[in-house]
């Protein structure tokens, strides 16, 4: 992986994890202020880097769509909320086809929530 390509999976992989603290734990929850565990930081990170690779194919070959891309911060917050299908994310951005075309695609990855482990680190499950 390029250095820029390195450097824009970060981007998108910090947001997302900063969306699933925001999203799933809450200041109302012991999970709150938790870190991740190493699992969840790997599964993050290898999740983002195939999403993002539908993105740069997006990107390359639908110039029309790319046009309208998000931000990287903004692919991995929705990313996160998108397959959770949480009340917002890549549909609700105004966004038109891409929108579309990018909710599909992370429908495609499932869903997952964070819990507390045993060992007070947060999981992805």
């Amino acid at each position: 992986m390029s250095a820029t390509n390195t450097a824009r999976l970060d981007r998108i992989v910090g947001a997302y994890l900063e969306c699933a603290g925001w999203a799933d734990c809450g200041p109302d929850e012991d999970t709150n202020g938790a870190d991740f565990a190493e699992a969840m930081e790997a599964e993050a990170r290898e999740d983002c880097a195939a999403f993002l690779a539908i993105v740069e194919r997006i990107e390359a070959q639908e110039p029309g769509l790319a046009a309208a891309m998000p931000d990287d911060e903004s692919i991995g917050h929705d990313f996160w909320l998108t397959r959770n299908r949480h009340g917002a994310g890549f549909w609700d951005r105004g966004l038109g086809a891409l929108g579309c075309r990018l909710t599909d695609e992370a429908h495609r990855f499932g869903e997952r929530s964070v819990y507390l482990g045993d060992d007070g680190l947060l999981y992805a499950g």
